[in-house]
C-alpha cells in the first residue's frame, strides 16, 4: 500500500508543476500579447529643422522650443560657415559645422577617414 501512495504523490506534484508551469506559460503569452496589440502611431523627423547650440545655458531661460522664439545667431565663434542655423535630419552636429573643431572633430575634412 505504501507504494501506491508513493506513486499517486509523485504524480499529483507532476500535476501541479506541470499546472503552475502551464499558468506561467499562459501569463507571459498574455502580457506580451497585449503590448503587440497596441500599435502606436509614428512620425518621421527626417528633414530640415531650425537649430541653435546653446552654450551659455539660455535656451530654456529664452523660451527656444516656442515657434516664435529666437534662436542664437549661427554661426557661432569657432563653428564652421555652413552651421547656419539649420541641420538635416538624420545627420550629426559635428558634420554640419556645429561645434568648435577639435583634434577630434573637423568640419573641413579631407582625406580617408
Amino acid at each position: 500500500m505504501p507504494a501506491i501512495k508513493s506513486e499517486t504523490n509523485r504524480s499529483a506534484a507532476i500535476c501541479q508543476r506541470s499546472t503552475l508551469l502551464l499558468g506561467v506559460m499562459l501569463m507571459c503569452v498574455l502580457l506580451t500579447s497585449g503590448v503587440h496589440a497596441q500599435i502606436r502611431e509614428k512620425q518621421s523627423l527626417d528633414g530640415t529643422w531650425d537649430f541653435a547650440t546653446d552654450p551659455l545655458d539660455e535656451g530654456e531661460k529664452g523660451k527656444w522650443y516656442e515657434p516664435t522664439s529666437n534662436l542664437l545667431a549661427m554661426p557661432l565663434p569657432g563653428y564652421a560657415p555652413t552651421a547656419n542655423g539649420k541641420i538635416r535630419v538624420p545627420g550629426t552636429w559635428g558634420n554640419q559645422g556645429y561645434g568648435t573643431e577639435t583634434r577630434e572633430l573637423r568640419h573641413q575634412f579631407i582625406g580617408k577617414g
